[in-house]
This record gives structure tokens, C-alpha cells and sequence, in this order.
């Protein structure tokens, strides 16, 4: 689960995201942003995905990001779309202060059954290897502080840590999200 999802949009609504509708959500994305990442079971089943985003905005981005907006405006009312698009402007605010240049990992996941198994260091590694021949930094903001050491083995930096939700769900503190940044690797000869 993850804890910026959660308080965004609480366990109810969360549930009713991530069973099917995520999936849109990940196809604009990938459509928008054309370098995305898959690893297939022998069988096809996807095992893991990254979703890269490269510098600079995507004209293509724009209408899908405006169909989504309207998709979730339908499926959540106004008061969360409003509170993902403060969500989405303050973040972006920071990506262009620590990471204007960069390639942006905007997601990156695995299916359960298959973590711990090495298969995120390889999806990983598919868009930071991209990354180093054309020597572009990459950013990302992982939303479980659980990852980030995941991230820290795979030479991400922490930038800053950021907290947009000032409650959690459970009415304690909110979750954080770790800001990082990963200068590009030299490859020797």
C-alpha cells in the first residue's frame, strides 16, 4: 500500500483505484511519456514496470493528463481532484528546482509475488543505463520511505524530504515523500 495514496484519497476510495482503475492512470503515462519499462514472466505476465518521463514537458502528455483529470474529476468529485492537481503542481515545483534536467522515474513497480527477487534492479536498470549513455541525471520521489533504500543502492541521493499531507489517514503524522536525485555514471572503457 502506499501512504501517499492513502492520504490522498483514504482506504475506501484507494481500494477502488488501485483494482483496475490505476491502470489508466499508468496507460497515460506510458503513452505520454514513451519509455517505459516491462518485465514479462515466461508466461507474459507483467513482473515489473518503470514508467521515464525525459526533460522538458510532452505535447502529447497534455490531452492525456487533461483525459485523466476529467476521469478522476467523475470518480472522485471535486475536493480530491483538487487536492491531486495542489498535489501534482507542488511536486512538479520541486522537480524543476532539483531535477529540471533529468530523466523522471514516475513509476516503478513490481508485483508482489515477485519482490526481493532482483527484477526491480533490473527494470531499474534498464532506464538508468539510458540515462548514463546520453549522461542525463534521474529523479524520482518515492512515496514509501521503505524504497528508499532500494533507491540509495542504485546511487539516488536524497535531495529533500518532503511532507504535502500534514495528517495520515489514521490521524497521526502524514507520509513523506523522499525527493532524490542521481547524477549520471561514466562508464569506463
Amino acid at each position: 500500500e502506499d501512504p501517499i495514496m492513502l492520504a490522498m484519497y483514504g482506504r475506501k476510495s484507494w481500494a477502488l483505484l488501485s483494482k483496475g482503475n490505476f491502470e489508466w492512470l499508468l496507460y497515460c503515462f506510458a503513452k505520454a511519456h514513451k519509455m517505459t519499462d516491462v518485465v514479462e514472466s515466461e508466461k507474459g505476465d507483467i513482473l515489473a514496470a518503470a514508467i521515464w518521463e525525459r526533460p522538458g514537458i510532452s505535447l502529447y502528455a497534455i490531452p492525456l493528463m487533461v483525459m485523466y483529470l476529467f476521469w478522476h474529476l467523475y470518480s472522485f468529485g471535486w475536493t480530491k481532484s483538487k487536492r491531486l492537481l495542489y498535489l501534482a503542481y507542488e511536486l512538479e515545483k520541486k522537480k524543476q528546482k532539483y531535477a529540471h534536467d533529468a530523466y523522471h522515474l514516475l513509476v516503478l513497480g513490481t508485483d508482489t509475488n515477485s519482490q526481493n527477487m532482483g527484477i526491480g534492479s533490473k527494470i531499474i536498470k534498464e532506464g538508468l543505463d539510458r540515462a548514463d549513455k546520453l549522461n542525463i541525471p534521474c529523479y524520482l520521489e518515492s512515496s514509501n520511505i521503505r524504497n528508499v533504500p532500494f533507491y540509495k543502492r542504485h546511487r539516488f541521493k536524497t535531495v529533500e524530504v518532503y511532507q504535502h499531507f500534514k495528517t495520515g489517514v489514521d490521524g497521526g503524522e502524514g507520509p513523506v515523500f523522499t525527493l532524490m536525485r542521481r547524477e549520471p555514471v561514466k562508464k569506463h572503457d
